[in-house]
Order: C-alpha cells, then sequence, then structure tokens
C-alpha cells in the first residue's frame, strides 16, 4: 500500500510538472530560460516594468529597419521633419508594441506601421535575450525644396535640418546631425559657414536663391521691424528673378512698407500660414 501511495504522489509531480511545461511553451518563455521564437507566436509581455531595460535609439540595433511610406497628404502640402517612435522589442527582436512620441500628424501612421515590421538583433544580459523598450527616429525629407521656408527656418539647426532637402551632407554633418543614428542636435544656432555651403550650392539657382535670402530677411524682420530691415526685404522685392510670381511680391510688399505694427503682425501671420507653400 505504501508502495501505490508512493506511486500515485510521482505521477502528482509529474503531472503538475506537464502543466507548467505546457504553459512555457505556451508563452515561450520562463524566468529560468530564454524565449522560445516560433514563426507567428507571440510572447507574454512581462508584468513586472523591471524587467524591461531602456535602451535609447535602437536604428543601429536593427536587423531589418522598415522605410515607411510617404503618404500622400504629405507630400501634397510638402510635410517633412523626424518622427520618433517608442517601441517595445521582444528577446526575439520582434517589435511587440510601438507608439507615437514626437512628430508631424501625417507622418506618424505610415511610421507606427513601418516600426511594427522592422526586426531587432535580440539584446542580452548574462546571456539571455530580454525585453528592450527604445526608440526609432525616421526623417522625413522634404519631398519637394520650399527655400523661402527653409530660409525662414534657418536661424535654428534643428528647423534647417528638417527642411533642407537630400544632398546636403556638408551642411548636415556642420550642424551636427548627419551620420548620427537619431540625427540629435546639441545646439540649435547655426553658423555662417552652414549659410554659406547653402547659399554656394544655389548660385546655379537664382530663383531659389532668392527664395533663400527672401526667407531669411522676413525672419530677420520679424524680429526687427526697423527700416533698415524693411528696405533690406524692399532691396530683394525689387531685384527679384523674372520667374518669380508678381502676386508673391506683391504678398510681400506690405510687410515691407507698413510701419505699423498692428498690420506688420497680421501681415506676417497671413504670410507664415501660407508658407508651407508660397516657395514651391
Amino acid at each position: 500500500m505504501f508502495m501505490n501511495r508512493f506511486l500515485h504522489l510521482l505521477l502528482g509531480i509529474a503531472f503538475v510538472s506537464g502543466i507548467f511545461a505546457g504553459a512555457d511553451s505556451v508563452f515561450g518563455q520562463t524566468e529560468n530560460r530564454p524565449a522560445v521564437c516560433l514563426s507567428g507566436s507571440k510572447l507574454q509581455k512581462p508584468k513586472n516594468g523591471n524587467s524591461i531595460v531602456s535602451f535609447g535609439v535602437l536604428n543601429a540595433q536593427a536587423i531589418e529597419l522598415v522605410k515607411p511610406d510617404y503618404p500622400a497628404a504629405g507630400k501634397a502640402m510638402n510635410v517633412s521633419g523626424k518622427v520618433t517612435i517608442d517601441i517595445l522589442v521582444d528577446p526575439c527582436g520582434r517589435v511587440y508594441e510601438a507608439k507615437t512620441v514626437s512628430g508631424h500628424p501625417l507622418l506618424v501612421s505610415n511610421s507606427i506601421n513601418a516600426a511594427r515590421r522592422s526586426s531587432f538583433s535580440p539584446v542580452t544580459l548574462s546571456g539571455n535575450p530580454i525585453w528592450v523598450q527604445g526608440i526609432i527616429v525616421y526623417n522625413f525629407l522634404p519631398p519637394r525644396a520650399n527655400w523661402l521656408q527653409i530660409g525662414f527656418m534657418s536661424d535654428s539647426a534643428k528647423m534647417l535640418d528638417s527642411y533642407l532637402p537630400a544632398g546636403f551632407e556638408r551642411a548636415r554633418i556642420e550642424l551636427g546631425s548627419f551620420g548620427d543614428a537619431d540625427g540629435k542636435i546639441n545646439s540649435d544656432s547655426v553658423s555662417p559657414s552652414v549659410i554659406e555651403l547653402v547659399r554656394n550650392d544655389r548660385l546655379s539657382d537664382q530663383r531659389s536663391l532668392w527664395l533663400f535670402e527672401t526667407g531669411r530677411a522676413v525672419k530677420e524682420l520679424s524680429r526687427d521691424n526697423s527700416l533698415s530691415q524693411r528696405n533690406r526685404l524692399l532691396e530683394l522685392i525689387g531685384s527679384a528673378p523674372y520667374d518669380i510670381s508678381p502676386q508673391l511680391m506683391k504678398l510681400f510688399t506690405p510687410l515691407a512698407e507698413t510701419a505699423d505694427s498692428k498690420e506688420f503682425r497680421e501681415v506676417l501671420s497671413r504670410i507664415e500660414n501660407r508658407m508651407y507653400n508660397l516657395g514651391l
């Protein structure tokens, strides 16, 4: 009888162990064993936040960093700039969650979809793959260069980096963003050498150079509505290339001629609200 009870006890232990083993195969992971990465399976997110390690920018860790499509609405409005996506990566290197941190609303949806389809090299701790939280940074370069807007934004390194089209690697190196995984710029000041690089590149295209200089003049005027700054804008209007539309010059003329503060701000506001397509 003692032997029968002993055998029943062993069978009970084996049965319970089988249940827990089955649970491990469903969830694909245990506290002491690395995750089992099966195609189509989804691991269970740790309930304890301490089991997830923050890792910063994950672009460089990607095995496949899916590039988001440029949305049609974004192209139509010439939207550009960086989109930052917060992601949770499981021990198999698959994106478990993705959500927006920052970025233009028109660019966010495609960025999240691309992030979810990306895959990463598993991060290990003491030899075991772990859950990792970090960010992906996508940089949407403008589909069309708006040189009026670029000039207007050229007093900010971060904005200039966002609005410059592709092909300005030397300028981006001086701005401090080129070659970094996250394109982080530590200082927002723009050195004169960066402005000269942009000007020299535009010498063969007088229209885009004029738009760039006019955008800069409008920004200076927005900070200092003095006679000298208004005269500078009038000089640019008077020397506009033949292919600058009369309607555009007509829009800028009241800004250069008025000394009334209220009227000046109203005209400036109208220009700023239309800046996204005025220089195209």
